[in-house]
């Protein structure tokens, strides 16, 4: 009989489990979590922290499609080993769970903070909903809050501190907000609108070096120099996959390295999601692609080759981030700037028009899209990652 088992219940791992239901009612599914809640919607944390969503919003579809698809449901318990001769995971508490296939979907860490400070001060990472939780529970309105980092995640907690009231200092190490996703001219626009409505602060090419405690208020020092009161800080910078304890040596650098068909150096066990090293069409060359919804097609695709053997190919990931800011609605989409090294094969496109409010901005190589940020004209979005995606060519 398959003994399907599913490390990890974020995208990837959830989809993968349902999909493996809806082809066959009769496999033996099983997903565990270390977390002690059912799956989840990780991109709502945000919504969970400014009140626009409830707790039972964020868990009840999670529990109802556990029981509809009859998935066995193993939480809070962490994954100790896994005997790949004897096709056993041991987890926390000493219980063992067999499987034939298997699916590694843990995602990957907040990375630490590198600032000296005492592990009990109300410092937070943002990935899992204790993390919300310890957020929302910490920040009242008029207090003030330290994010550092530039990224996605930072942006979106620090929007979400901002509609409940919490005034907000963001320290970016970088020179300009969201250099992962996009290049520094659209980060300076997008930097207007951040700023637009006021009770934000932007302080760019800085770090914590810092954090005491004075009373009830956090001191907050810089490389900088410079100093804050704050009632916590929030980190978002990335986060890092760590492997499993395996008895047999498995590939792994910075993510899983896996074959066309997600499948890890080890026969019958697959890799999917934020975890995984896979195949970028747009840069042409392999790294992690950590976003919600490749992480779902790449579950699906795992699901297929666990049920059937090889059978159908991951072709690749094209990243594509879909945010908004106040009424501004913002996508980008694969390759992110030209940097100087390119400039011979690669050129740009931008447009700004009714009064600064549109951005469009491309790139191409040669005639070929590879790359695109959109703010409040994105309804070509879809068509634009579709030429991306059928103008890739093998790493």
């Amino acid at each position: 009989m398959n003994r399907f088992v599913i490390i990890g219940c974020g995208n990837a791992g959830f989809t993968a489990a349902i999909k493996l239901r809806e082809i066959n009612e009769k496999y033996d599914i099983t997903l565990i979590t270390d977390e002690d809640y059912p799956p989840y919607c990780r991109c709502l944390l945000t919504y969970f922290i400014e009140n626009r969503v409830s707790k039972r919003f964020l868990f009840e579809p999670g529990i109802e499609s556990l029981k509809k698809f009859n998935i066995n449901f193993i939480k809070g318990k962490k994954v100790e080993s896994v005997d790949v001769e004897k096709q056993k995971i041991k987890l926390s508490g000493g219980k063992g769970v067999n499987f034939s296939k298997l699916l590694i979907a843990t995602g990957g860490e907040p990375a630490k903070p590198k600032f000296n400070y005492r592990r009990e001060l109300p410092i937070f990472t943002l990935r899992k909903f204790d993390d919300a939780l310890k957020i929302k529970d910490s920040f009242k309105r008029g207090d003030t809050a330290i994010v550092e980092g530039g990224g996605l995640v930072s942006l979106k907690a620090l929007l979400a501190l901002r509609e409940i009231g919490v005034k907000i200092k963001w320290i970016v190490k970088s020179d300009y907000i969201l250099s992962f996703l996009i290049d520094k001219f659209s980060g300076e626009f997008i930097k207007d609108i951040v700023l637009e409505k006021g009770g934000i602060e932007i302080f760019n090419n800085d770090s914590i070096t810092d954090v005491t405690i004075n009373g009830d208020k956090l001191i907050i020092k810089t490389e900088k120099g410079k100093e804050f009161e704050a009632a916590g800080v929030i980190v978002g910078k990335g986060v890092k996959p760590t492997p499993l304890n395996f008895t047999k040596e498995i590939r792994f650098k910075d993510g899983y390295l896996t074959n066309d068909f997600l499948e890890t150096s080890i026969s019958n066990i697959y890799a999917a999601g934020d975890c995984n090293i896979v195949y970028d069409i747009a840069h042409n060359k392999r790294w992690k692609v950590p976003l919600w919804p490749l992480a779902g097609e790449q579950g699906i695709v795992a699901a297929y080759n666990m049920a059937f053997g090889n059978i159908r190919e991951y072709f690749g990931a094209t990243a594509i981030n879909s945010f908004s800011i106040y009424e501004n609605n913002i996508i980008t989409g694969g390759k992110k700037k030209i940097y100087e090294n390119e400039t011979i094969d690669f050129f740009e496109k931008v447009s700004v028009i009714k009064e600064g409010k549109i951005l469009k901005k491309f790139i191409y190589k040669d005639d070929s899209l590879k790359g695109f940020v959109l703010v409040n004209d994105i309804k070509n979005a879809g068509k634009y990652l579709w030429q991306i995606r059928e103008n890739r060519k093998e790493a």
